[in-house]
């Protein structure tokens, strides 16, 4: 049986890749890979302010929950057992008082309030009465003028100086860098004040009807803000013709 010659290899084939086409091949993947990188990059990111965004949520979230429990839960003396105070008669103590503070070189809001749902910590407490409080505050671990919003709870009876208002050291911490933080009361006629207080003439001794709260949480992809109303079901009504 005749066998073929074996092929020779072209002079081309023998002499491999030319500088050209080398510069060329590495070119074209420097190309793909810097466009693989990008997408690639571009994932992470998105991913990382989704993450941040999602943790910005359920911080406000849980915020906004159990500021609107409380609030729900607010505990009002009606008329004519509330009495309305004299010039050197003590406030109520079941009293509603919103004010504005100056914190950390920003304005926030500050709440304080009578609610049922306090959070007991011994068994030894029969009231699930308790003195609220909401307040902002500098974080003392950054150097920014973010904010930080803490929750008090007091027991009644006072088992405390009734003076004391609040306590950093054992209040814990709801929300972390939190950009701006303000209460909103709303009356029985709907319009709003930017401060509250039931045991002042000016509010004619009543409660507020609703709150709206608004939180702005500070992220390194941007701010997130948050907000609620919360309708509070038991309220004290205007005190008309009021006698000291």
């Amino acid at each position: 049986m005749r066998q073929s010659p074996p092929q020779e290899l072209s002079p081309r084939c023998m002499a491999g890749f030319t500088l050209i086409e080398i510069l060329v091949s590495i070119t074209i993947f420097a190309i793909l890979a810097t466009i693989v990188y990008s997408s690639l990059n571009a994932v992470l990111s998105r991913s990382e302010a989704i993450k941040e965004s999602v943790a910005a949520f359920e911080m406000a979230k849980n915020t906004l929950s159990r500021m609107s429990r409380d609030l729900r839960a607010t505990f009002v003396e009606q008329y004519p057992e509330y009495q309305v105070p004299g010039i050197v008669d003590p406030p109520d103590p079941y009293r509603f008082q919103g004010e504005e503070a100056f914190v950390g070189g920003k304005t926030a809001s500050r709440l304080t309030f009578a609610s049922t749902e306090h959070l007991r910590i011994s068994s030894d407490i029969i009231s699930g009465l308790g003195r609220i409080m909401y307040y902002a505050e500098s974080n003392e671990d950054r150097n920014d003028d973010l904010l930080v919003i803490r929750r008090s709870d007091l027991p009644f009876p006072y088992d405390i100086d009734p003076n004391r208002l609040h306590d950093s050291r054992v209040d814990p911490v709801i929300s972390e860098q939190v950009a701006s933080f303000v209460l909103t009361y709303v009356d029985e006629d709907g319009q709003t004040h930017q401060e509250w207080d039931s045991d002042s003439d000016r509010f004619r001794y009543a409660t507020p009807r609703a709150v709206i709260i608004e939180i702005s949480i500070e992220g390194e992809n941007g701010t997130h803000a948050f907000e609620t109303r919360v309708d509070i079901p038991v309220y004290r009504n205007r005190i008309e013709n009021v006698r000291r």
